[in-house]
C-alpha cells in the first residue's frame, strides 16, 4: 500500500508511481501509448459507435484514477 497526496492510502496503486493497475492494465491490454491513443482519436468516430463509448468511457475512467493522485486532466473535444 503507499500514501497518495491526499495522505489516503491507496491499496491499488503502484507505490513508485502512485497509477492504478486498472490504469497501468488498461495501457498494457492495448499496448496503448500516448502516440497511439492520438491515432485512435482520430478513428473513432466513423462508424464505430460502440467502440467510441467504449473508449471515452476507460479516457474518463482514466482521467479520474489521475485526480485522485493529484494530476490534472482536462478532456475536451474540438
Amino acid at each position: 500500500m503507499s500514501e497518495n497526496n491526499q495522505g489516503e492510502t491507496c491499496a491499488a496503486c503502484d507505490p513508485k508511481t502512485h497509477i492504478s493497475a486498472e490504469v497501468k492494465a488498461m495501457f498494457k491490454e492495448t499496448n496503448l501509448t500516448w502516440e497511439k491513443l492520438a491515432e485512435l482519436d482520430e478513428g473513432v468516430g466513423r462508424g464505430k459507435g460502440s467502440y467510441r463509448q467504449t473508449f471515452l468511457a476507460r479516457l474518463i475512467k482514466a482521467q479520474e484514477t489521475l485526480q485522485k493522485i493529484g494530476y490534472s486532466v482536462r478532456i475536451e473535444k474540438d
